[in-house]
């Protein structure tokens, strides 16, 4: 049986910086973990993006929708890969708030 998992990010960038800091930091976990990943592609159309992601014979998918002060993630995961659904939750939200952090002021 598969698994859904529905995130929901609250920021204060408004949606165009919030999209530019979520594509950054999806772009750094691709390369972060590239000799993990069989594949895996982003296509964004203005503030959703399309997410695919293949690793050890198994494939997830995941939608991005930004907006003004949320972003919205569903990811639907394999049977296979459902028993670390909330390893996967826990990991998106963390990357998730991290990219939509604001950095430290300049010094």
């Amino acid at each position: 049986m598969n698994k859904s998992i529905a995130i929901t990010l609250r920021h204060d960038l408004g949606a165009e910086e919030a999209r530019r800091r979520l594509a950054n930091g999806l772009e750094a976990l691709q390369r972060q973990f590239a000799d993990k990943i069989g594949a895996a592609s982003v296509v964004w159309t203005g503030d959703h993006a399309d997410v695919h992601v293949a690793a050890i014979g198994q494939s997830a998918d995941a939608t991005i929708d930004v907006g003004a002060d949320v972003v919205t993630i569903n990811v639907r995961l394999p049977w296979l890969l459902a028993v670390f659904a909330q390893k996967a939750r826990t990991f998106i939200e963390k990357s998730g708030a991290d990219a939509l952090r604001l950095p430290p002021p300049s010094a």
